[in-house]
């Protein structure tokens, strides 16, 4: 399966191909193409989005049923466990609360989602 996303989406993360088989991360990351102006940003969301998936250990198809409350929650612990425990910046963990805003809002989980911790 991987040969045959190789050419459309050239430039994401190995990690992430194995997650194009959910309707859920290929339609969002055909999003993020069409929208968002850089390759360089999309394959930053990407990756955000695989280290995201396995530090909650659930799959993309669960994580876009999470009501407001429980992304939120989520995201924060993700967050602030890639701060303190691998000492991402700030910036960086900005950028990626923000491809995971992305791929919830894109997915209908309502609310702010704006980067507080």
């Amino acid at each position: 399966m991987q040969e045959r996303y190789k050419d459309k989406y050239k430039g994401l993360p190995s990690k992430f191909f194995p997650l194009l088989k959910f309707d859920e991360c290929r339609k969002w990351i055909e999003d993020c193409f069409l929208s968002l102006r850089s390759r360089r940003t999309v394959r930053d969301y990407a990756e955000a989005l695989v280290q995201f998936i396995e530090f909650s250990r659930r799959n993309p198809k669960t994580l876009c049923k999470l009501t407001y409350e429980e992304a939120i929650e989520l995201m924060r612990k993700f967050v602030f466990w890639r701060v303190r425990e691998l000492g991402i910046s700030a910036k960086r963990a900005r950028a990626q609360w923000f491809a995971l805003a992305s791929f919830f809002k894109f997915h209908g989980v309502k609310g702010g989602l704006s980067f507080s911790i």
